[in-house]
This record gives structure tokens, sequence and C-alpha cells, in this order.
């Protein structure tokens, strides 16, 4: 081989090792991830209880933060979305999340209040009155994302334990 010959060879199997370290560095670092979504300080604004045995039941207006972790390199742009509240797999209040941003690796908060009643909880959940009278209801939530997709946020929120402490409920 002679001297131009090995030079393009150089020149060649350097490009390839640029490239394919260029490749491996981006799919390593660079690929894009899911943002997390998460309730942050919730707070219980009212709240009615009646943990009689017959028709046991609850009311309660919280005030929530959730947050949109973006740890990508880049922005994150969310439409308008949902985030259904679960007692026990049985949907007991929803709360929209408007349409927002977060910047590259940072987190966005906002700030809702959302109304939950356990109407829809079926009336021979004996565990929904053994729950009001230990003073805990531990609640569920999954989120909804339009433009991303049905499973972008779909149990992303974390699970949330609500304590009620000095309030007063009716019944026995």
């Amino acid at each position: 081989m002679n001297k131009t010959h090995k030079c393009l060879l150089y020149i060649v199997i350097g490009i390839i090792l640029q490239t394919a370290i260029i490749l491996i560095f981006v799919l390593t670092f660079m690929r894009a991830r899911t943002p997390k979504l998460r309730f942050g300080s919730v707070s219980v604004q009212s709240l009615t209880t009646n943990s009689s045995a017959s028709s046991p039941s609850f009311t309660m207006k919280l005030n929530t933060q959730i947050t949109v972790k973006n740890t990508n390199f880049g922005k994150f742009k969310f439409g308008d979305s949902t985030a259904t509240i679960f007692y026990k797999g049985f949907p007991i209040g929803e709360v929209a999340i408007g349409k927002g941003k977060a910047k590259a690796r940072s987190t966005k908060k906002v700030d809702v209040s959302v109304s939950l009643s356990s109407k829809k909880v079926t009336s021979g959940n004996s565990n929904l009155e053994s729950d009001l009278k230990s003073g805990k209801l531990r609640l569920t939530s999954q989120g909804f994302c339009p433009d991303v997709g049905s499973d972008f946020c779909s149990g992303g929120f974390s699970p949330a334990v609500l304590f009620r402490s000095g309030y007063s409920r009716s019944g026995t």
C-alpha cells in the first residue's frame, strides 16, 4: 500500500470511530424520556364524611400541586390533560390539567383543585366504612395526555395517601 491509500484508510477508520462514538452518546445520554407526572403537596380544603354502616360516604375538596418533571435536554410541551383519582378502583374525581410547557431538565408545577365524592363507590364496599372510621383513605390516580398518546401518563401519578385529622364527621 502506498502512502495515499494508508492516509485514506486512516481517515475512513477515524470517521467510522467518530460516528460510532457519537451514536453511542446520542443513544445513551440524549434519548427522549417520558416526563414524570406526580402529585406534590395535597391539602384538604373541605371534608364531609358519614361512616355509618348503612351508607358510608365522603365528599372532599382538595388543593394539590401536580408536577411535570422533564428529564430531557429539550423542552416538553403538553396539551390539555386529565387525571382521574380512584378509591379501591372506583373513580371518585377527575382533575383537568391545562396545557403547558416544562423547560429542559426542570419541573413544571401546576396548582389544581379537585372535588371528590364516593357516590360511585358501590354500597357493598365494606372497606369504605372501616377506612372512614380509621381516618385514612388510600387514593390512587391515573393520568391521560391525548397529545402524546394514551400510554404516556398511564399510571404516571404516584399514589396519594390522605390522613384526615381535625375534621368532624357526621354519622356514627
